[in-house]
């Protein structure tokens, strides 16, 4: 699809943020002919009112918001915003969204460790969720500002109980356009991509990065990772946290997180993405945004 295409109202459908992420990340649920057939109905119905979802409709999205289940092997990954998000106060402030929740079954034993000296050494975790966005700041007031409150932070997923360690590496963070995980492997589409081309300032829009983090050598615990998007000035834009859990340590062991970053873009110039751990950074990539000059002669 063209930029051009790709911005033209025969191509929009509106959502609230919140369901338009659901469809985003249920793509296989939500496929681009039925959102076709929402919008069909909605250009249809009577003097350009938009007709409500249906009970059904909405029982669809909503199970994939709360209710949406997934057994994998012994463990049961329960999606929706199930952790505590970040609190908010005042009219207009918007607090963070809680994190996924995994509960293991605790009547299935842990992986036998290796005792033979000749198997390789291969730890075992997860990585699964995202924390919860802290609050924003609301004032109150007219002229001169007379009383602002910061929200509350975002919840933890998991257990919440973070550890730090010196073990913990980036082996791979490249910008994408797509990524599908499968069978513990990753596809990459529209890969290592170095600058986004932007109509004109400022801009809003989402990039996607991936990253692969190295815990070989890291102690059994849940270690907080945070990807994060900057611009010029070094000013923060965006913020994506999320744990990975060694629940057996070893040699080897790794895992692949892909995040979308939602930014507000004001300027042009060297943009940076960065992954840290609770002590350290770990990896950092540039990316250039630049405004479309149109064709060149």
């Amino acid at each position: 699809m063209s930029p051009e295409a790709n911005r033209s109202e025969s191509n929009l459908v509106l959502m609230c943020l919140l369901h338009s992420r659901t469809i985003d990340d249920h793509e296989s649920e939500f496929p681009p002919d039925l959102l076709r057939q929402w919008k069909a109905a909605a250009e249809a119905s009577n003097d350009g009112v938009q007709p409500p979802l249906t009970d059904a409709e909405v029982g669809e999205i909503q199970k994939y918001i709360v209710a949406a289940t997934i057994v994998q092997a012994d463990v049961i990954h329960l999606g929706g915003t199930l952790g505590g998000g970040g609190g908010a106060i005042g009219a207009g402030a918007y607090g963070g969204q809680g994190g996924n929740i995994t509960i293991a079954d605790l009547n299935t034993p842990t992986r036998t460790p290796q005792t033979d000296a000749a198997q390789p050494d291969v730890g075992d975790g997860f990585s699964e969720g995202f924390d919860g966005q802290d609050g924003g700041t609301s004032s109150f007031g007219s002229g001169s500002t007379l009383l602002a409150a910061g929200g509350g932070g975002g919840g933890f997923v998991g257990t919440g109980n973070r550890s730090t360690t010196d073990r913990l590496r980036v082996s791979t963070l490249v910008l994408v356009n797509a990524v599908e995980h499968r069978e513990g492997l990753v596809s990459i589409l529209g890969g290592a991509w170095d600058k986004v081309v932007i109509e004109q300032l400022p801009a809003q829009g989402s990039i996607y990065a991936l990253a692969v983090i190295e815990a070989g050598g890291a102690p059994q615990g849940e270690y907080g990772i945070h990807i994060a998007a900057f611009g010029p000035n070094g000013t923060r834009l965006a913020r994506v946290s999320f744990p990975v859990t060694v629940t057996q340590p070893g040699q080897v062991l790794r895992f692949k997180r892909h995040v979308a970053l939602d930014l507000d873009l004001t300027q042009q110039g060297i943009h940076t993405v960065t992954v840290d751990s609770d002590i350290s950074e770990l990896a950092r990539i540039e990316f250039a945004v630049v405004l479309n000059d149109g064709p060149q002669a």
